[in-house]
């Protein structure tokens, strides 16, 4: 595991980043020092379909890419993998990984990674399946308020269960239920006079 990354004080210019869908190729918005980020690593990977591939290792860091428009092939620890809209695949680290567009709109990936110290097994999910399963998509609260949630990475890939558990003081994953509760409660008339408030539903990590 990387050392303790340098924090910035938490700003509207730490905070927000806008404009990270534009560009082309494989580009970082969001990393620890230059926002409020600690582990966290954001990026975007555009390619058009005459686009040549994006070879990269990702080192020390476990990634997650997220097909967020188009079609694309993704190349890692001798798997190929075929992303659509909102498809995902998680990657260990100490990977070689090539994303390749492979369909005439090209394709736009979200890249989300962050130093770990364990590797575990590479995981496509499909987002038509999450879809389908009642405890990775649920509707929070009603119109017209209603929110689709659909979890892409979480308890359906082996890496983030152990790293919830130790994490959280209660020693365990949320269940679904539990987030969902929390969301329709901040959508329904019982929070019409809440303006602004932190909510925590993470089984205790923040008072750590």
């Amino acid at each position: 595991m990387a050392q303790e990354p340098v924090l910035n004080n938490i700003t509207a210019e730490t905070c927000f980043v806008p404009a990270t869908h534009e560009g082309k190729g494989r580009r970082t918005a969001v990393a620890p020092g230059a926002t409020a980020a600690r582990y966290l690593h954001y990026g975007r990977i555009t390619l058009g379909a005459e686009d040549a591939p994006v070879n990269f290792t990702n080192n020390d860091h476990e990634t997650g890419l997220i097909c967020l428009s188009g079609t694309a092939t993704v190349t890692t620890d001798g798997q190929s993998f075929e992303l659509e809209r909102y498809d995902t695949v998680y990657i260990p680290r100490d990977s070689q990984i090539e994303v390749k567009a492979n369909g005439p709109e090209g394709c736009d990936l979200a890249e989300v990674s962050a130093p770990v110290s364990q590797r575990y097994p590479v995981k496509f999910v499909s987002y038509k399946e999450v879809r389908q399963n009642p405890k990775l998509h649920l509707i929070a609260g009603k119109p017209p308020a209603e929110r689709d949630l659909n979890v892409l990475i979480g308890a359906n890939v082996d890496a983030m269960k152990d790293q919830f558990k130790a994490m959280t003081p209660m020693g365990r994953i949320g269940r679904p239920e539990e987030i969902a509760s929390a969301v329709l409660f901040l959508a329904s008339d019982e929070s019409s006079y809440i303006t602004g408030i932190d909510l925590p539903v993470d089984g205790g990590i923040v008072a750590v």
